[in-house]
Parts: C-alpha cells; sequence; structure tokens
C-alpha cells in the first residue's frame, strides 16, 4: 500500500506518530521501507550520472577519432535502454504496484491455507 494512502486513513494506518512516547514497530517499518527507496533512487540517480559521463566522453572520443562514423551511438542505445528499464524498476515499485501484488498473493495464499486453530 502506498504510504501516502495509508497515512490519510486512519482505518487502514491507525497510528499517530504525535500520541507516541518512543520509537514503535510501525516508525522501524516505514524507516526500513524509507531506506530502501531512498536508496534505490540514489541508485538510479548515481547510473544517470555514469551514463551521462561516460557517453559524452564516448561521443568526443568518436567525434576526435572517426568524425565520419557514428559509432558512440550504439553502446549510447544500448545503455540507455538499461536505463530505462532501471528507472521504471526504481520508479513503479514506489507506486505501491509491487505492494498490492504482494498484499493480493498474501490473500490468495490464505484463502488456500487457512489457519490450523480455526
Amino acid at each position: 500500500m502506498e504510504l501516502a494512502r495509508l497515512r490519510a486513513s486512519p482505518t487502514l494506518y491507525p497510528y499517530n506518530p504525535a500520541e507516541s512516547k518512543g520509537t514503535t514497530m510501525e516508525d522501524k517499518d516505514l524507516m526500513r521501507i524509507a531506506r530502501r527507496r531512498a536508496r534505490a533512487k540514489f541508485g538510479f540517480m548515481i547510473h544517470l550520472t555514469v551514463f551521462v559521463a561516460v557517453n559524452a566522453m564516448l561521443y568526443f572520443i568518436n567525434q576526435r577519432a572517426t568524425p565520419g562514423v557514428a559509432w558512440f551511438a550504439f553502446p549510447l542505445g544500448g545503455w540507455a535502454l538499461g536505463l530505462a528499464i532501471h528507472g521504471l524498476v526504481v520508479f513503479t515499485t514506489t507506486s505501491g504496484l509491487r505492494e498490492r501484488m504482494v498484499e493480493a498473493e498474501m490473500r490468495r495464499l490464505r484463502a488456500q491455507h487457512p489457519p490450523a486453530g480455526l
């Protein structure tokens, strides 16, 4: 579930940080999720920076060594595809898609395997 939607709905997320004296399990879980997402976004930013720097260098090498042949476009195109996939993975997982899929699978598994005591 998306954090904003959870925070907006007191029935889905009844925890109010202002009422808490110490760190609760919800805070720890939210911190873990926030750190994982921030790490993924930071990793994408590093990937993007390296992509721009290396491809700029390849462009200048290409223009200096063989100005009539634009070979730099081939590594640029392949790497751009990889970068686009990386961006999709990073920014679609923060939309809550993965969490919704996990929740749906958990409901399916619970329906197939009810608790033993019931």
